[in-house]
């Protein structure tokens, strides 16, 4: 018995298959990357070989944006808040100038 790997676009599944088991696409018998998960690499069949999916600096990137989304969502949820804030005294300021309209048009008509 020997082991082989199913891989797909990304991660696989590990196989324990006869000896005589055709290697063939979507198989291989090269081992996945020590100490990465399966699912956290994709085998590259023209070089025979896996490769991680992001490297480190990308991950400190990627933790780097979701600080940062963070951040902007709590942001935008202020914005949001005094945008209907002055919203609603925009209103009230515009019905109060029309009362005001209102009252000296029909002054004068009277």
């Amino acid at each position: 018995m020997k082991k082989i790997w199913q891989y797909g676009r990304t991660g696989g599944k590990e196989l324990e298959v006869s000896d005589d088991f055709p290697i063939q696409v979507p198989f291989t018998d090269v081992a996945p990357l020590k100490d990465i998960k399966l699912e956290d690499q994709f085998f590259i069949p023209t070089e025979n070989r896996w490769k991680e999916i992001i490297n480190g600096l990308d991950r400190e990137k990627l933790d780097n944006l979701a600080s940062l989304f963070a951040v902007l969502e709590k942001q935008n949820s202020v914005l949001e808040q005094r945008t209907n804030s002055y919203s609603t005294q925009l209103t009230d300021t515009q019905l109060a100038l029309t009362e005001v309209y209102e009252t000296m048009i029909g002054g004068e008509t009277k």
